[in-house]
């Protein structure tokens, strides 16, 4: 018989309650699952979710080694592609990488700016919050 079922006492013929425990186990072992599945989900997407490989126009650059600084900048939520390109060619920088989960992107200044240069223009992109959260030199 069920948890919740009442079966008859078989000392003095009064039925016997049902466990007051019997319901808070359920929720318990109903709430496990759960974190369980949600878990499991979340490994699959990880897994097998939709890469990024999407460019911002025309700046896409092909990663290499060492040779300039890479910027990481996160562009604000309402951004659109067009200022991305806009702001992009303003600072002659190109997309490593990106976007990335957050709107990461992973920048370089084309050229071969000095140290000082790269935070002035690190500082300049700053000023932008309009289009920019973040803005800092990746090492």
């Amino acid at each position: 018989m069920g948890a919740f079922q009442q079966e008859p006492d078989r000392r003095n013929g009064a039925t016997k309650k049902p466990s007051k425990l019997a319901a808070p186990r359920r929720l318990i072992v109903c709430g496990g699952a759960v974190v369980v599945l949600l878990i499991a989900l979340a490994v699959l997407a990880t897994a097998f979710g939709p890469t990024q490989t999407q460019t911002a126009g025309s700046h896409l650059a092909a990663a290499t080694s060492g040779e300039q600084p890479v910027l990481l900048i996160r562009f604000s939520a309402q951004v659109t592609q067009p200022q991305i390109s806009t702001f992009l060619d303003a600072f002659h920088a190109e997309v490593v990488s990106g976007p990335r989960r957050g709107n990461f992107y992973d920048i370089r200044i084309a050229g071969d700016p000095s140290a000082t240069e790269v935070a002035a223009i690190v500082r300049r992109m700053q000023d932008e919050t309009e289009l920019v959260d973040l803005v800092a030199v990746k090492e």
